[in-house]
């Protein structure tokens, strides 16, 4: 079945910091919503993310998702 719905989804991106002995974790959570709360949390997110992490920087390397009908968890 062909999803007819063409309304855009938007995604913000949260990166969470764990620490592990001594090096920080980071984990990242990725919020759909429409365009206001995208745009708010957007901006709150890119505030967060500029604040020094001990003068380390990361790279996104690889970005995997799922498709909502391949979960196998019953509903």
């Amino acid at each position: 079945m062909k999803n007819e719905n063409n309304n855009i989804v938007y995604c913000v991106v949260q990166i969470d910091w764990t620490w592990t002995t001594n090096e920080p974790r980071p984990s990242i959570i990725a919020t759909y919503g429409n365009r206001e709360d995208a745009i708010q949390k957007q901006d709150l997110m890119k505030k967060i993310a500029t604040i020094d992490q001990s003068k380390m920087q990361f790279k996104v390397i690889s970005i995997t998702y799922e498709e909502k009908d391949a979960s196998k968890k019953a509903d």
